[in-house]
């Protein structure tokens, strides 16, 4: 099983990635509107194996937020950075996915992320991390906008 955290602000987003993952068979995901409320998960002992998280968040920004986790668990836990405005991201140090919101593209990516992380963590050793079948969804576009941001450290 592979364990993921979703957090956004918003409801609806959190709604649409959480409907999308369960689609596909990710059954094990905790959806939060604040990062504090996940970081007070995460100081509980709740280590997932995937976060996505919205750039955009009350407190800090998912940058931010991905720098907490990894100085409270000790870990770089595999995260993808969404967020609907691309440009506002600084220039940063380590790559990070970032992609679009509101497109079935942005879904399709989305998953196609998620799937490729939970399978490297089960080709690592872990069990039944993977969904219970590949993901396909349906695209209604021919086209689909990724943006890479370059580094953090």
């Amino acid at each position: 099983m592979c364990q993921i955290i979703v957090v956004d602000d918003k409801d609806l987003s959190l709604e649409l990635i959480y409907c999308f993952l369960t689609r596909v068979g990710y059954q094990h995901i905790k959806k939060f509107d604040s990062p504090v409320k996940a970081l007070n998960e995460i100081n509980d002992g709740y280590i997932p194996d995937l976060i996505i998280t919205d750039y955009r968040i009350p407190q800090m920004n998912g940058i931010e937020f991905l720098f907490s986790v990894y100085k409270k668990t000790l870990m770089k836990i595999p995260s993808i950075i969404l967020t609907g405005d691309p440009g506002s991201l600084p220039a940063i140090s380590e790559k990070i996915t970032v992609l679009e919101k509101g497109r079935i593209e942005f879904f399709k990516e989305l998953i196609d992320e998620v799937y490729k992380i939970c399978s490297s963590i089960k080709k690592s050793g872990f069990k039944d991390l993977s969904p219970i079948k590949n993901p396909t969804v349906p695209q209604k576009r021919s086209a689909y906008k990724k943006n890479e941001v370059v580094q953090f450290s």
